[in-house]
């Protein structure tokens, strides 16, 4: 969902932050030679950069940023997820770094 004035968007982060179902505790898997049976249907991951997604894993492993979600600090779950260091601010000059250190 896509919002559009800043004081809808901050309402929206509110929103997602008090609805939130936070994520499990995190699952290692069963360990070597210790197979999960198989199954007939791949299991739908949670994961990637979604809104719910990165909400649920502020709440478990930052609670803390997830409070400042629910007052109104934030204006983007984005910002929020930077904020905690789930996801890197990406700048033009880290694509020149990466090169640079790839051909060094």
């Amino acid at each position: 969902m896509q919002c559009g004035a800043p004081e809808q968007r901050k309402r929206h982060v509110q929103y997602l932050a008090r609805t939130v179902e936070p994520l499990g505790e995190h699952d290692y898997g069963p360990g070597r030679g210790h197979k999960a049976p198989k199954t007939r249907r791949k299991p739908q991951s949670r994961g990637g950069n979604k809104k719910k997604y990165l909400v649920a894993k502020i709440a478990r492993d930052h609670p803390e940023v997830l409070e400042r979600m629910k007052k109104g600090e934030f204006l983007s779950v984005r910002a929020a997820a930077i904020e905690a260091g789930i996801l890197k601010l990406n700048s033009p000059n880290d694509k020149n770094d990466r090169q640079e250190t790839q051909t060094a």
